[in-house]
């Protein structure tokens, strides 16, 4: 099982991630702005349901080397293991609620919102470290970047209001009755 994961993990993750986009963008369809540009929309969303599906694949595959771990030396579940567990929950949740924010994105008019970008931050900002261990701990980074450059232009710019110039028609030629 862990060859498995080890060799097909990412290609189950990135194909899961674009099935759950476009159920996501095919659901979510009712909260779209007039000033949204639509083909934006998945690529926005995209980042954090690949973190997800890439953070539940991790784990499950902790959990299931937990496990095997635990049956074959008999040892107690000790902080490495919760450790791990913990990390890839409180990503996918922090992803969950950067989705949420993508969504409040979508069906509303700033062009720019910074509530997106501190969430876009903290991801970072949690994921980076493990950079140094593993160098699979940029890909957080690199996906997050990609969400923040589509959220940059999902809204199109405003248009300035032209100056609009209405005729009044003459008193005298209103008729009273």
């Amino acid at each position: 099982m862990n060859e498995f994961l080890e060799l097909f993990g990412g290609p189950i993750a990135l194909v899961s991630s674009f099935i759950t986009t476009w159920i996501v963008c095919k659901r979510w369809r009712a909260f779209i702005h007039a000033s949204t540009r639509k083909y934006l929309i998945p690529i926005l969303y995209w980042g954090p349901l690949f973190l997800i599906s890439c953070m539940f694949l991790h784990c499950f595959r902790n959990g299931y080397n937990t496990i095997v771990a635990l049956s074959a030396n008999m040892k107690a579940f000790n902080f490495y293991y919760y450790s791990l567990q913990m990390f890839g929950g409180v990503l996918a949740y922090q992803s969950y609620l950067l989705l949420q924010k993508c969504k409040k994105h979508v069906s509303g008019e700033l062009r720019y919102n910074r509530i997106i970008y501190r969430s876009i931050f903290i991801i970072i900002a949690t994921s980076l470290p493990t950079f140094i261990f593993t160098p699979i701990g940029i890909v957080p980074t690199v996906v997050l970047a990609i969400t923040f450059i589509s959220s940059l232009f999902i809204h199109k710019k405003k248009v300035k209001n032209e100056m609009v110039i209405e005729y009044a028609a003459p008193v005298e030629s209103l008729q009273l009755n």
